[in-house]
This record gives structure tokens, sequence and C-alpha cells, in this order.
């Protein structure tokens, strides 16, 4: 791989994104209050993990659990002193666990809607019990408390991925209206922003998909200063004689100072035919992002760039980067990952499988150290690479029988050596047999997930 150096620093249903700055919040970073694109999973864009005060958040069987460092003590987020959490036995006072997630899937995969942290709660969304409106939910980040923040009209929809960011949650909703034979006469998204500091807002829409685009969804949402990003996916609509399709290939940033939404702009000498804007993630305060060809294969190469906040002065950052690879950053190093390859290896259902393999680069864009990643689980993603306090992975041991929090020694990275990356046991949570979780998860027919697919994951 050839390195140039830089000179300078659903589907029916509601995606949901949350980025827009508050006044007065400088346009950088800001701890506890920005999304965390350190802890993205990508391939699938989840968020399983979310870094508090004073620990971390994971999402694991329908449950929100709190790590603490300094104690090495893992719980369910919930205070109630007479609350049995986890351990509980019935399902009906389980649920009342202020750290207990109900499934916006009616309770099939509890683990779907990721969580995100802002300011002394964590946010999650669900569907009401016996209804089918969807709520947003927080629990202080004490668990004291559980409210519901807003909840939509009853049909709006399924939450597929969304982020908060600054106290505003972006979601983007698709928008149909039926004619009296049942047909759909248009057909669209919006992209909306709500205030999560004021109990009285109301949804407002910032961005419509042009009406000849067919949409399938508005995907690939992170935010970083007063910057939101998003990307609508689809084709252009287009009569018969037009030939094949032609896809929809553009992200936009959304200025939430301006309130302006703008098309990220293509590198120069960089067409359309060409590719486009993909994954974007962060760098020394500015904007990383791969050029992406729907006409090349995963193991062909493409170009990684570094730009302003707003995609302009780009430059080429990493040349000849398998596009196939998921990029990700911690502030420390660049990772690329195989983890969109697995992904594909996955869906195509061919065996054997590759190691999930990681490589770490400087700022410079040099390469720094390869290690293997020992439990990538059944559901193939890049796992998230943690920040500078930690990389976990909350996960069911079979061997055990009880939730293991692994962490990921980054240390070491710059002395393994294509090695896996060492790890060890933080915390432990041991469930009697009893509960209703126990025997949910290691009885019956969902004995594969408690073998390892279901792993929430801080670190890679």
């Amino acid at each position: 791989m050839k390195l140039a150096r830089i000179g300078a620093a659903m589907l029916i249903g509601i995606l949901s994104l949350a980025g827009c700055g508050k006044e007065g919040l400088p346009d950088s970073y800001v701890d506890g209050s920005d999304f965390q694109y350190m802890q993205a999973a990508q391939v699938d864009f989840w968020f399983p993990v979310q870094k508090g005060r004073d620990g971390y958040y994971f999402l694991q069987n329908g449950f929100v659990y709190y790590y603490d460092q300094v104690s090495d003590t893992l719980l369910p987020l919930c205070n109630k002193a007479e609350c049995l959490h986890d351990m509980e036995p019935d399902e009906t006072r389980m649920k009342n666990c202020n750290g207990y997630i109900n499934s916006i899937y009616g309770g099939d995969d509890p683990d779907t809607t990721g969580i995100f942290y802002c300011n002394g709660y964590v946010y999650y969304v669900v569907a009401d019990d016996g209804s089918k409106r969807m709520g947003l939910y927080r629990v202080a980040d004490d668990g004291s408390g559980r409210e519901c923040v807003y909840s939509w009209p009853e049909g709006t929809g399924v939450f597929a991925n969304w982020i908060v960011h600054r106290d505003v949650m972006y979601y983007s909703a698709r928008i149909y209206e039926m004619v009296d034979d049942g047909e759909i006469a248009t057909d669209r998204f919006e992209v909306f922003s709500l205030d999560l500091t004021d109990r009285f807002a109301e949804p407002e829409s910032i961005y419509t998909t042009e009406e000849d685009i067919l949409v399938w969804e508005v995907a690939e949402f992170c935010a970083y200063g007063n910057h939101v990003y998003f990307r609508p996916q689809g084709t252009y609509r287009q009569s018969e004689e037009d030939g094949d399709e032609r896809l929809f290939q553009t992200s936009y940033e959304y200025d939430t100072e301006k309130k302006t939404v703008s098309a990220i702009p293509l590198p120069d000498g960089i067409t359309e035919e060409q590719g486009r804007v993909d994954v974007c993630t962060f760098w020394e305060g500015r904007l990383l992002f791969k050029i992406y060809s729907e006409d090349k294969e995963l193991t062909d190469t493409t170009d990684v760039y570094i730009a302003d906040l707003d995609g302009s002065n780009a430059s080429v950052f990493m040349e000849d980067v398998v596009q196939g690879k998921c990029m990700q950053t911690d502030g420390k190093y660049v990772y690329l990952s195989n983890g969109m390859v697995f992904w594909d290896l996955v869906a195509q259902n061919l065996r054997p499988m590759p190691p999930l393999t990681f490589e770490a680069y400087d700022g410079d864009g040099r390469l720094v150290d390869t290690f293997l990643h020992p439990h990538p689980g059944s559901f193939i993603s890049a796992r998230p690479v943690g920040d500078g306090g930690g990389m976990y992975n909350l996960t069911w041991s079979r061997e055990e029988k009880e939730l293991q929090l692994l962490s990921y020694d980054k240390s070491k990275i710059g002395s393994i050596g294509g090695a896996e990356i060492p790890v060890k046991v933080a915390a432990r949570r041991k469930l009697g047999e009893k509960t209703y979780i126990y025997q949910r998860f290691f009885e019956g027919e969902n004995e594969e997930d408690a073998a390892g697919g279901q792993a929430s994951g801080a670190g890679i």
C-alpha cells in the first residue's frame, strides 16, 4: 500500500440521528455531550456501548449495564433497592427495571436499537408495550429514573439506526401518501431534528429527498462539532427506456449553526462516475472519508481523503487502500480492518473465514502495527475501537454461563506484530439458572446466541 503524507492538521420506518450543535459550543469534540464516533461498530453503524462520566454503558440482552472501572463491577443501570434486575425470573416484573430495554422488534432482538450517552442520560428507542407507538426513552446515568422523552404517532415505523449529539436527535422518516385505490401517490424521506432539552419540542424537518430519487433508507449518520452527516441510499427514478438503474451516491453535511444542508463535494479530479464519499469518520478536527465505487470489487483499491468538516479543501491521506476495508479512529490511530469483507463472506455463506484483522496507522498514514481480533462473534462487523480510556467487549461466556466484559490492551499496539491483541476479563456477572435472561439465552432455540453471537463491543 502506498501512503501519502498530509501537510496540514425502512425501509418503512424511522432511521434516527442526532447531531445538531448547541449555540456556544465549539466546532470540535466535546466529551460527554457529543456523538461518540470512536464507539461505532462499522458496517452496520450500530452503537452497543457508550462512555459516561465515570464509566461505560453497554447494551446486552435487553439490559443497559454500567461498568465501574475503579471497582471492576458490572451492574444493570437501575438503583431500585427492591429490583432484581436481570436476576428476575418473572418477565413482567423484569420489565419494571430501569435498566431494561424492550425490543423495537417485539422482543425477538432487544439489542437492535443501540444506546447513546449525552449529558447525564443514556438514550434508547423502543416500541411501547401493547402498542405500535415508538418512544424515545432515557435513563439517568446513575440509574435513578427512566422516562419517555418523546412518543411518535402510531404507525410511524421502526428505527434502524440513530445517534444523539449535543442534546439533539435527528432522524429520517419515510413519508408517503395514499390515494383512494390504495396506491402510493408520493414517497420520500425527510430528516428531522428533535430538541431533547425542550419537553414541548416537536420534530423539525431539515432535509427532504429529491423527487427524482427512489430512496431505500437514510444511513451512515455521524456528527462532529457543529456538523451532522448522513447519506440517502437509492436509485434515480427512470423509465424502462432509460436503461440500467443509476445509483444515487451523494453524502450530505448539515451545519447546525447555519441551519444549512449541503452535499459533501467530491475531491478535485474525482467524478460521480468514479465513486462517492463513503463512511465518514474524524481525525484531529477534520473529516476523513473514502471514495467508494459500486462498480469495483471490495478487494479493489481506492484513496482515503482528509478535508475540512464541510468537505472542502480535501487532500489525499492514504493511497491504494482496499475499498472493502472498514475505517475507524480513536484519536491516536486510524484503523483499517477487513470487517466489510467479513460481512460479504457471511452474506455469501462462504468458508473458511479469514481472521478479523486490524491495521493501525498514525496521523501521517504510516503503518504502526497489525493485530488480530480474538473474538469476532457471529454477527460480523468491525468492533468499535473505543476511546483512549479502553476497548471493551461485553459478551456471554458459553463455558462459564456468565456475562464477561473483555478488555483489550491497546497499550500494546506497536509491538503486537500480527498476533492477537492481548485480552483479559475485566468483570463478570453470573446469572441464576431460574432467571428469565438465563433461560432465554442458555436454553431452547437461542443457544447459538449464547455461544458468542450476542456481543456488545467497546473494543475491537
